[in-house]
């Protein structure tokens, strides 16, 4: 299964409509919605929840469906070349030295010191030494002409500030590095939906440890209150008792899906969960303790 967040745009084809008129309407795409970022706040979704436009939806989905998935949410899949890295830092070194196997990638940083580092290990790489807050060094390095930007320098202004500057030159992929947690609601804001967070990343390793040993992964969605956690189902487990439909399951969660027998299968209200089944829940923090108790 793959989990996708997707900005609902003019474009997309669910404008308007419930989460059970898209299901109804689109009866070969196997999907859940399991939660919805708007307005700075964070819905886990029913079938009666309406998609509006500038919504951040969190979607999970099988392989076989993710192209037709992108096509109803409005967008366009296409091939990557040119890649720009703005930060030599050590996420665009190990960014750029699996990258320049396979596109053609440009990393920029000012640092005398880190360039004279990058030249050693990035054989495949251009590296250039400069400021990626200069706009004319930015078109002199092809702006225009990358498919991708991906802001990781150690500020996260300055990733907000030149990921806006990519986006001004329609860049059609922008990752950024926001380590201000308090940014990256304003990050997305402004249009930058690719975000990543090593202090959410960390988070989500410590909460996954101390939760218990039936708690395999634990996800937190960047820019959204809700968390992602992949639980073990044990015998005997109350999940295991009834069809998920007839769970008293809390309002502030949703099952997305389960993986049984190394498939995977996107949960529907008549699944039977069954124990060592590994299920995905999507759940807001002050329901996770009722949650875990489904799995007791």
């Amino acid at each position: 299964m793959s989990l996708f967040l997707l900005k609902l745009d003019h474009k997309s084809l669910v404008i308007n409509k419930s989460l059970e008129q898209v299901a109804r309407e689109n009866p070969d795409i196997h999907f859940r919605a399991v939660a919805i970022h708007r307005n700075s706040t964070t819905i886990i979704p029913s079938g009666k929840d309406v998609f509006i436009e500038n919504d951040l939806a969190y979607v999970i989905t099988q392989p076989d469906d993710i192209e037709r998935l992108l096509r109803l949410s409005g967008k366009v899949n296409f091939r990557i070349s040119k890649i720009i890295i703005a930060g030599g830092s050590r996420i665009g070194r190990k960014s750029a030295t699996v990258l320049q196997n396979y596109k053609n990638v440009t990393i920029i940083d000012k640092s005398d010191e880190r360039i004279e580092q990058l030249s050693d290990i990035l054989t495949k790489s251009l590296i250039v030494k400069g400021d990626v807050r200069n706009i004319d060094m930015l078109l002199e390095e092809g702006i225009e002409t990358t498919d991708a930007f991906i802001a990781v320098t150690n500020s996260s202004e300055t990733n907000i500030l030149t990921s806006l500057l990519a986006k001004k030159f329609n860049v059609p992929r922008i990752i950024t590095l926001v380590e201000n947690i308090e940014f990256i609601d304003i990050a997305q804001k402004v249009g930058l939906d690719a975000i990543i967070n090593k202090k959410l990343i960390t988070a989500s390793y410590i909460t996954k440890f101390i939760l218990s040993e039936k708690v395999s992964t634990v996800k937190y969605l960047t820019g959204a209150d809700a968390e992602a956690l992949e639980l073990i189902v044990k015998p005997n487990a109350p999940i295991t008792k009834k069809p998920i439909c007839e769970l008293d399951f809390p309002n502030e969660a949703i099952i997305g899906g389960y993986i049984r027998s190394g498939k995977g299968f996107i949960a529907l209200g008549k699944s039977q969960i069954r124990a060592g089944d590994k299920v995905v829940v999507f759940v807001m923090p002050k329901d996770m303790e009722k949650v875990m108790t489904f799995f007791e």
